[in-house]
């Protein structure tokens, strides 16, 4: 048997894919660990093995990182390049290579936000599979602006560099096999994929939801479910509060995910929670308000259609995605007004064919297999 392990970036959307494709591969009696932030550490397994990146590398990015998801996209790309994903290589470098050192991994998962993992893997002779888990790998964005790319590769150049390497195209991409957790059907049949890529779609099993909720709440109407996501919660405050004014008194349940101060005093008919179990309310839900991000997906599996609200960089690839599909509607989450807002939600919620078309979304994600077939494309790119 191998021995795999994980590079996680310290965001939980990356994080949570390896928890079901590890339990998959544990099951078939591979030895799996992880590097990632402590934390993080509450995500995974209480027996995994992790070597942790020290908390302050993460604590001093979060404000870049808040900074990037409220800029332009050309700035927000800026920021995202150069204050959050290469200082967190540089922070993860050292340990990855010593897990590398220690546990003698057979094959490197290192996700495309957590470059080192690929770097590290290089340098010391080992496979490497990418995990990516955002839409950013679906369409190159980048490319329509060549000095923008020259700087991105000038960048990872100087992280191979710096890590005694020879600088190659796309550093972050494997030559064997690039996780992408969506379908091919979604993602777009006619569109020319590199080989390399294996659509398996979302990966939701083995990952246990402890955390409380008012599941009584639930017994009237429908349920809309809201999730933008921790790095996105601040900017979407005056987007909550549209929302406020669109739904409340209805009789609809929205159930939002964000921090409470972000919502405070909400009517009867909102449901604030800091942290949601969203394997066990996605089932529930006739809807969801998101910014496009990887829980679109998870909604999707479940044949939740969405209004989606794309707030930066990537999310707009999935929001088209969407929206071509049929599964949803899209708002433009810094104009929308209340009543625009509020038309949107009810378009879906009420429309038969969202719900119809993001059934047969998650058909597709049947297709695709999820953690098994991953665990198993992993596995073979071990015994090669």
């Amino acid at each position: 048997m191998s021995r795999i392990l994980f590079v996680v970036p310290p965001f939980a959307a990356h994080v949570n894919p390896t928890v079901s494709i590890g339990a998959e591969l544990a099951m078939a009696g591979h030895e799996c660990a992880w590097v990632t932030y402590a934390e993080l550490r509450p995500l995974l397994a209480p027996d995994a093995r992790v070597f942790t990146v020290p908390h302050s590398a993460l604590v001093a990015a979060e404000a870049d990182l808040r900074r990037a998801a409220a800029a332009p996209w050309l700035a927000g790309m800026q920021a995202l390049f150069e204050r959050i994903l290469v200082p967190i290589a540089r922070d993860m470098m050292p340990v990855v290579d010593a897990a590398v050192a220690d546990f003698r991994p057979d094959v490197v998962v290192a996700d495309h936000q957590a470059i080192a993992g690929a770097l590290v893997a290089r340098k010391r002779r080992t496979r490497w599979v990418t995990s990516a888990p955002s839409a950013a790998l679906l369409r190159d964005r980048v490319a329509q602006y060549p000095a923008v790319a020259a700087w991105i590769a000038g960048l990872y150049a100087e992280l191979e560099r710096g890590a005694g390497l020879v600088p190659i195209a796309r550093p972050d991409l494997s030559a064997d096999l690039v996780l992408i957790y969506t379908s091919r059907y979604l993602a777009g049949e006619a569109v020319a994929y590199p080989a390399s890529y294996r659509f398996v779609g979302p990966t939701l099993s083995h990952r246990p939801e402890t955390v409380p909720f008012p599941w009584e709440r639930l017994t009237a109407g429908k349920t809309l479910l809201v999730s933008f996501g921790t790095l996105f919660a601040e900017r979407a405050r005056s987007l909550y509060a549209r929302l406020l004014e669109a739904l409340q008194g209805t009789n609809v349940t929205v159930v939002v995910g964000t921090q409470p101060d972000l919502l405070p005093d909400p009517p009867e008919n909102f449901v604030v929670r800091a942290w949601l179990p969203l394997i066990e309310l996605l089932p529930r839900a006739d809807a969801i308000l998101c910014h496009a991000g990887v829980v679109v997906n998870e909604a999707l599996s479940f044949g939740v259609p969405a209004v989606v609200a794309p707030m930066a960089h990537e999310q707009a690839i999935y929001a088209e995605l969407v929206v071509g599909a049929g599964a949803g509607v899209r708002v433009r989450s810094n104009r929308v007004s209340a009543p625009a807002l509020r038309d949107a939600i009810f378009t879906v919620l009420d429309g038969a064919g969202f719900r119809a078309a993001a059934q047969r979304v998650a058909a597709s994600f049947r297709e695709a297999g999820g953690a098994p077939v991953a665990a198993r494309a992993i596995a073979e790119v071990a015994r090669r």
